[in-house]
C-alpha cells in the first residue's frame, strides 16, 4: 500500500490497482463489522442468559 502512494502506477494498471485495493477494503470492513457485530451480539446473549438466571432464582 505504501508503494501506491509514493510511486506513479503505470496508466495499464490502475483500474487493476483499483480492484485489488476494492477488494482488500471490501474483506477489512466485513471482518471488522463481523468482528464488533458478533461481539456486541455475543454480549446481549450473554446478558439475556445472566438475566434468565436471576429472574429463576428470585421467588425462592
Amino acid at each position: 500500500m505504501y508503494y501506491l502512494f509514493t510511486h506513479r502506477v503505470p496508466t495499464e494498471n490502475e483500474e487493476l490497482i483499483i480492484a485489488i485495493v476494492s477488494a482488500f477494503s471490501t474483506v477489512w470492513i466485513g471482518a471488522v463489522a463481523y468482528f464488533h457485530g458478533s461481539s456486541a451480539g455475543s454480549r446481549a446473549k450473554d446478558t439475556s442468559i445472566h438475566n434468565l438466571g436471576i429472574q429463576r432464582k428470585a421467588p425462592r
